[in-house]
């Protein structure tokens, strides 16, 4: 539109200072957003749960194939630029290995030396598997309090245990396993040398509440611990309600890993799924847990490092966001779970696809937002047979050039038509 120099000057500068305005929006965005598009997509074996379990610091993709019954399970180190795998890890036939592959659910798997080691905690277990060769398993068991039974809850509602998972952390040199056990009399952190030959050192944590998730700070230096906030004090399990009010007990410490003393100690303010590190170790994120029928809504927190002090909360429009998040290396992207149960018309069509065990049926969806401005710059959702109101969350893995970002449906080990797409962000800010 031409906009005359006779116009009244207040209109003048009504048009200057909109220009302005958009003008320094684009410059606080950093420019143009980043264009997110899909390149590529890995299918999965038959019977899998969730196939993408790391991406190692070379830019591999460490995925599992649990293969036709009968057959060894393997993982897959896939090399993203060639579009196939740079080597595979074979689980030797014998029963104690099979059951590392069969357990995925109990299990947590980290990849070590470029994928040339994959390291998994089997509680009560760490297991080492090399894959030049794939008979040398080794074992690490902390300690005999360790083969009595896990730390149970009880809920108050249904009269049954509960458990959680323990949490494994790699540290950022890659000489360190940091694993949270929530076996014994207390909650309790083991470090390990990489290699699995030496137990550094272990403490009790603090709380009876049980462990949620573990990760490093980025210079090695610390350790945030993330508790469940589905347990009271007591350890008892009152999560069960879905208006779930968080009962206020601190839920996130940072700690020493040299000495286990506790440097920082606050509440979240909501039950959450996941903690992570910022890239230059100044803030915290974590991420809601949700089931994803809820009607409760759900966000991403970030907290300041130092004092605990929540910065700030990142929503997502009319989507929730809970269960799992990953930060992009280079600290601009998050992309997070905004899955749910689907609309009336794509469960029909589930129906008709997957046939009557599609009431399962929920909408794998995620977005990606810009840590900055919060705003989505890209979203994706497709329905997939998972139940809606259990945890399967889609799995995140973005490569450490923060240019490529793998995602994981999770089809919740229904083992129809599971894959791990491949996304290329283009980043020219």
């Amino acid at each position: 539109m031409k906009i005359s120099c006779r116009a009244p000057l207040t209109r003048c500068r009504y048009v200057v200072v909109v220009f302005l305005l958009i003008a320094a929006t684009t410059a606080a965005s950093g420019g143009r957003e980043p264009r997110v598009s899909k390149v590529s997509s890995i299918p999965a074996k038959w019977d899998n749960a969730h196939v993408l379990l790391d991406v190692c610091p070379n830019g591999l993709a460490l995925l599992v194939s649990r293969g036709q019954p009968g057959e060894a399970g393997s993982f897959d180190l896939w090399d993203l630029d060639r579009g196939k795998p740079a080597f595979t890890v074979t689980v030797a036939a014998s029963d104690e290995h099979k059951s590392i592959i069969s357990s995925l659910s109990d299990c947590v798997f980290r990849c070590l030396d470029g994928g040339k080691r994959v390291v998994a905690l089997q509680p009560p277990e760490l297991v080492m598997m090399e894959a030049q060769r794939p008979q040398d398993v080794r074992w690490a068991l902390p300690s005999r309090d360790f083969l009595g039974p896990p730390l149970l809850l009880m809920s108050r509602s249904r009269g049954a245990g509960y458990i959680i998972q323990a949490g494994l952390a790699v540290s950022p040199s890659g000489d360190l396993l940091a694993a949270a056990y929530n076996m014994g009399k207390k909650p309790s952190i083991f470090l390990y040398t990489a290699d699995l030959k030496r137990l550094v050192r272990t403490w009790e944590l603090s709380q009876l509440v049980l462990v949620q998730d573990i990760c490093w700070s980025p210079d090695g230096k610390r350790l945030a611990v993330l508790y469940s906030g589905e347990v009271d004090a007591k350890g008892n399990y009152v999560g069960d309600n879905p208006h779930f009010h968080p009962l206020g007990i601190p839920d996130v410490e940072v700690l020493d890993p040299q000495s286990g003393e506790r440097q920082l100690r606050f509440f979240s303010g909501d039950r959450e799924a996941k903690v992570a590190f910022s890239p230059d170790g100044t803030r915290l994120f974590t991420i809601s847990l949700r089931d994803q029928s809820t009607s409760l809504r759900g966000d991403i927190r970030i907290f300041s490092a130092s004092n605990g002090k929540l910065l700030k909360k990142i929503t997502s429009g009319r989507f929730h966001l809970h269960n799992n998040f990953a930060l992009s290396p280079d600290g601009r992207l998050i992309v997070a779970d905004a899955s749910g149960r689907p609309p009336w018309l794509p469960w029909l069509q589930g129906m008709l696809r997957y046939g009557e065990g599609a009431y399962y049926n929920k909408t794998a969806r995620f977005v990606v937002l810009d840590v900055k401005t919060g705003r989505v710059v890209f979203e994706h959702h497709e329905v997939t047979p998972g139940p809606p109101d259990v945890m399967h969350p889609v799995v995140f893995a973005f490569t450490p050039d923060s240019r490529r970002l793998l995602v994981d449906p999770n089809f919740a080990n229904c083992g129809l038509g599971e894959h791990v797409d491949v996304y290329s962000i283009d980043d020219r800010r």
